[in-house]
């Protein structure tokens, strides 16, 4: 199979499932759905010659627990076709076999690129990219304090703290910080995206060498008011989680911090996160410092967001078996 994985990367709540559903409207482009194969997978199986019969039981588990938290109607993943192949081709091109099976919003069958967003993916670079010398990886940034208040305001979030969502904003961008000036990694701003759609995308197909299409400006949205989901909870979380997407882009959550904010919490946010903000172009409406004071005073929230960055990198490494064995029970806690 000589499609393509290109990835889009950076903290969640910056439009990556809106520039995701985008591109997915492209002919020769499919968006997978948040689903960590490869980084799930990768430590324990890159290596191997042969695709075999465990790994197959293994990702259709794993394929099977992720269909029941998303809509059959708009992402069906098909497990049942998952079966071991009669020709190995090694780790990375089974993958993109079983991409090829996904039906994502009315997009069938394989694809010559597959887009696989995944926020998470931001802190494993250098093993996406050793995978292969072709993949190139969009970078979605979005100002942080629009990022705060998203998930401020975001039912069902793990901590509306604004402190511990500046510590989070700030570890992944340090990550990114790594990487973003690579020849194959571009910077794309959630408000140029949205306030120059077209312009936007122009560069990304470029980018990625494809051709761009105007069928992208007149993306396929999606409802999920309209898809029912076995799990309860997740079915209210989903429609509420993505009900932007049935709407057109607009440029109208660009600058709600400023309203919805307090100055306390705009200050909070800048001193944590000011520095990296303006290497892209989010000015500070206060000048003033104080990194260390603020680090002192939210000594708590930064422990957590340490967990959370540190809990990413070491899962990586754990022997399949037991991550297997959490990742079901923590999908039985959203029934």
């Amino acid at each position: 199979m000589d499609s393509k994985v290109h990835y889009i990367v950076g903290i969640g709540r910056s439009g990556s499932t809106l520039l995701t559903t985008i591109l997915n409207s492209h002919s020769k482009i499919k968006g997978v759905p948040e689903i960590r194969i490869i980084i799930y997978f990768l430590n324990q199986y890159k290596k191997k010659q042969k695709i075999d019969d465990e790994f197959v039981s293994y990702i259709k588990d794993y394929v099977e627990e992720y269909q029941s938290i998303r809509p059959s109607n708009v992402v069906n993943l098909h497990s049942e076709k998952i079966e071991t192949p009669g020709e190995d081709n090694g780790f990375f091109e089974y993958c993109k076999e079983v991409f090829s099976y996904f039906d994502i919003n009315g997009v069938h069958g394989s694809k010559d690129i597959y887009i696989d967003k995944n926020p998470p993916y931001t802190y494993h670079y250098n093993r996406l990219n050793s995978l292969s010398g072709e993949s190139k990886f969009i970078i979605l940034v979005r100002d942080y304090r629009a990022n705060i208040l998203s998930r401020k305001q975001k039912q069902y979030a793990k901590s509306g703290n604004v402190a511990f969502n500046a510590f989070n904003w700030r570890f992944f961008h340090k990550e990114i910080e790594k990487y973003r000036n690579q020849s194959n990694c571009i910077v794309v701003r959630y408000e140029d995206l949205v306030s120059n759609l077209e312009e936007e995308l122009l560069k990304i197909c470029d980018f990625i060498d494809v051709e761009f299409e105007e069928g992208l400006l007149n993306y396929q949205k999606i409802d999920f008011n309209k898809s029912e989901i076995k799990k309860g909870v997740t079915d209210k979380f989903v429609k509420h989680h993505f009900k932007g997407l049935k709407k057109d882009v607009n440029t109208s959550r660009i600058n709600a911090w400023k309203e919805q904010l307090t100055a306390k919490e705009i200050k909070t946010a800048e001193q944590i996160c000011g520095k990296i903000g303006t290497r892209y172009q989010y000015d500070l409406e206060n000048t003033q410092g104080g990194f260390s004071f603020v680090y002192l005073l939210n000594f708590k929230q930064y422990l957590k967001a340490c967990m959370v960055h540190y809990k990413e990198k070491v899962t990586f490494y754990l022997p399949i078996k037991f991550k297997m064995k959490r990742f079901k029970k923590s999908m039985e806690r959203l029934k």
